[in-house]
């Protein structure tokens, strides 16, 4: 028996769309109005264009059905839209909407109606336009539908992301006075020379609606539409490097598609567009590895990269890539993409070439360092005088780190202490640690440690945590064992190894407190390694090996009482969970 899940939440609004375009109007600055009636029409236009007041300018108006934010209305502004016309969520706005934005907007050089290639908008904004034009409205409309995932259909391709930069250069054209007739060849060019294909984790949730759970997890739709229409396929997802690979060869490799591809040496704009949810992390990810693909495997010259969320559908997790030609109907255009525009969504400084993989310069900056990350510049001043290591205790000090790195960077500890962080933080305290322990490990067998004396080992841990562990475990432990070290160099004074290295671990916690604040019950690590040095410092050095391991073993074990006891401190003062409620906390170790 199938379960119906419920809608996904959503922020309730009696009127989404309304709302959200008085937002966007409010965060103007001026430059944007809303067309009355409203909302009984929901039309986005320019502040400083009127017939009334002689703009002497081909108005450009697009539109469509809502939920694609920043599309349409966020490219209402000089030097793109003249208005954009707003329907329901996935729903095209009605024939009366289109004709009054073009009312509104229209002079005497005409309006262009710029439109993606859905039944709903082709039909609506036609009639629109053929009303206009019984008015005497000089009136044309350009039809966009880049899609290639899909063979060859009597409705034609469907009209993706790549219909913004349609927008962007026709926006140019009119700003500098082109004719219409001008601005309709080269839109009209500029529309047939690209492909888009759009991927997706999963499908949108409109407000209301059921989820679809048509994608399974770990899959990943491949030519799906950005109103959650099901795409050509479904397959596993892959990683960010072979998704991007996969979307940009559907686009541009030549046999892939019946409709674009690109040859080597040619000159495109990508454009990479996040379909809602994807965080931005993971799409300036799949924005480089997608500029990777198209620069060395398909030879493509990448003049221009656009990455954001230009055309979305609600909260999909997904991206699509678009790919145009840098010339269309004989005309370069890059100056066109790179013209000024005050539209709100169109992203700025995007005006260069980026930089290839191979291009270090163009991408990395040296700091002048004399030392590479993650290289040991040796121990510094005291510590490079301290007693050397015999070859038995270099040994035994190697096998220890990379013991410890073995313990902390397994799946069982990672997971454990990202499960108990994500009760209480951000959840990643494992994946930090066991990072950092990685990177220590890949050091020490790589030769990056120097082991020559205990002082020497301490500064190296604390450099290799400094460069490979971020967060605040990295600068808690860079602490710890940057004054340990000191500690061990100062304490040249022919004591047992095993108490000079307590005494550098109670510097290191007592720098650590120091600097953090912490105390004992602070459900810190220090609740942990308080009873541990109170333990481990009353063992007799001289003892036999077996009964100082012993006594080791015992100290370890007030630790583990210590980080057990954080689970009825509920009255955390420092971290992420001293922002966490009590109830939260109760019954939770702090990892």
């Amino acid at each position: 028996m199938m379960v119906k899940q419920a809608p996904k939440p959503h922020f309730r609004d009696e009127d989404a769309v309304s709302s959200a375009l008085i937002g966007l109007v409010r965060d103007s600055s001026t430059r944007l109005r809303l067309l009355k009636p409203f909302p009984a029409i929901r039309v986005v236009l320019r502040s400083d264009v009127s017939p009334s007041e002689g703009f002497d300018k081909v108005s450009l108006v697009s539109g469509g059905g809502s939920g694609h934010e920043p599309g349409q209305c966020g490219y209402v502004g000089r030097g793109m839209l003249t208005a954009a016309v707003c329907g329901d969520v996935f729903a095209s706005p009605s024939a009366e909407a289109v004709y009054r934005a073009i009312k509104a907007t229209a002079g005497p050089k005409g309006c262009l109606l710029i439109v993606m290639n859905y039944t709903g908008d082709r039909l609506n904004f036609g009639l629109a336009a053929e009303r206009a034009k019984a008015e005497g409205v000089k009136v044309d409309m350009i039809v966009v539908g880049e899609d290639v995932s899909l063979a060859r259909k009597k409705t034609g391709r469907r009209g993706l992301t790549g219909t913004v930069m349609v927008h962007k250069i026709c926006g140019a054209m009119a700003e500098r006075g082109d004719s219409l007739e001008e601005i309709v060849r080269i839109g009209q060019a500029c529309a047939d020379a690209m492909g888009t294909v759009g991927a997706s984790l999963t499908t949108c949730n409109i407000p209301g609606q059921p989820p679809d759970d048509r994608i399974a997890p770990g899959e990943l739709e491949l030519g799906l539409g950005i109103h959650g229409e099901p795409g050509r396929e479904r397959r596993p997802a892959g990683t960010s490097r072979e998704i991007a690979a996969l979307l940009c060869d559907e686009v541009a490799r030549p046999g892939r598609n019946e409709y674009f591809e690109a040859s080597a040496d040619e000159d495109v704009v990508l454009m990479v567009n996040n379909l809602g949810a994807t965080t931005s992390i993971e799409l300036g990810a799949l924005a480089r590895h997608c500029c990777d693909h198209c620069q060395s495997d398909l030879g493509l010259r990448v003049r221009r990269l656009l990455v954001g969320p230009f055309k979305t559908s609600l909260d999909m997790v997904g991206v699509s890539v678009s790919l145009m030609r840098a010339r269309a109907g004989g005309a370069d255009l890059l100056p066109l993409l790179d013209a000024c525009t005050d539209a709100p969504a169109w992203p700025r400084g995007a005006t260069e070439e980026p930089p290839r993989a191979d291009d270090d310069g163009g991408i990395f900056r040296d700091e002048g360092a004399a030392t590479a990350a993650g290289e040991s510049a040796g121990p510094p001043g005291a510590l490079s005088t301290a007693s050397p290591m015999g070859d038995a205790e270099r040994e035994l000090a190697r096998r220890a780190v990379l013991s410890a790195c073995a313990e902390v960077s397994c799946e069982e500890c990672r997971d454990l202490c990202d499960a108990l962080d994500r009760r209480t933080g951000d959840g990643d305290c494992g994946t930090t640690l066991a990072r950092g322990a990685e990177a220590i490990a890949k050091d020490v067998s790589e030769g990056r440690f120097d082991f020559s004396s205990w002082p020497a080992a301490a500064a190296c841990l604390a450099r290799s945590v400094q460069v490979h562990m971020g967060g605040t475990s990295g600068a808690i432990y860079n602490i710890l064992f940057t004054a340990a070290g000191t500690s061990l160099a100062e304490a040249e004074d022919g004591r047992p190894t095993l108490v000079r290295i307590l005494n550098a671990l109670e510097a290191g916690l007592a720098a650590v407190q120091k600097y953090g604040g912490a105390v004992p019950g602070d459900r810190t690590l220090v609740d942990a390694l308080v009873p541990f040095l109170n333990s481990a410092k009353t063992i007799d050095a001289s003892s036999p090996p077996e009964s100082v391991k012993a006594s080791l073993l015992e100290s370890l074990a007030r630790a583990e009482e210590g980080a057990e006891g954080t689970k009825g401190m509920t009255d955390a003062v420092l971290g992420r969970a001293s922002y966490v409620p009590a109830e939260d906390l109760r019954g939770n170790a702090d990892p």
